[in-house]
């Protein structure tokens, strides 16, 4: 902590200039997209094809051994299952939070029920609300020294809605 300290006042981290974030945030976009869309056209290439002289990498298990599984449905949740899972869960706010899921926490007696109906219905209807379906995205320098300018020096980090983190834990794993 106190390193931390001593070098944030030594060598104070230079911001971009406020009037380039339009330009930095579209570079930041384009770059991210053409990535996604890359992983996205590698995945739906045809798998190549193996001689029989050359054996795959990974030996896939015959599917008679596995269990059989089928998730059709989801048990609905109640109220104390909510609080449980409300008061353990990190207080992180998302930008995209209606509120801070601090005060989220501490209003947990008069908002429990709304929470409940909301985790229910999308468990019954096996639909995520569209708002949930939405992450506010930081792009995080990967080492520093780094240069700051190439987009591809960084990690994007997702930060989801509090709701959605508390959704996710509902569902069995």
């Amino acid at each position: 902590m106190l390193f931390s300290t001593i070098n944030c006042l030594l060598r104070p981290i230079d911001h971009p200039n406020p009037a380039d974030a339009p330009e930095l945030c579209t570079r930041f976009l384009d770059f991210f997209e053409d990535k996604v869309n890359s992983i996205h056209q590698e995945l739906r290439a045809p798998a190549p094809s193996y001689s029989h002289a050359t054996p795959p990498l990974v030996t896939v298990p015959s599917t008679s051994h596995l269990p059989q599984c089928c998730l059709s449905s989801f048990a609905p949740v109640d109220a104390l299952q909510v609080a449980k899972l409300v008061s353990k869960a990190k207080a992180a706010t998302c930008s995209l939070d209606p509120m801070p899921s601090a005060h989220v926490k501490t209003c947990l007696p008069i908002l429990c029920s709304t929470i409940v109906n909301i985790i229910n219905s999308s468990l019954e209807s096996g639909k995520v609300p569209a708002v949930f379906k939405i992450a506010a995205v930081t792009p995080i320098i990967k080492k520093p020294g780094l240069d700051p300018e190439d987009p591809s020096n960084y990690r994007p980090i997702s930060n989801l809605p509090f709701l959605l983190i508390i959704l996710l834990f509902c569902f069995p794993l």
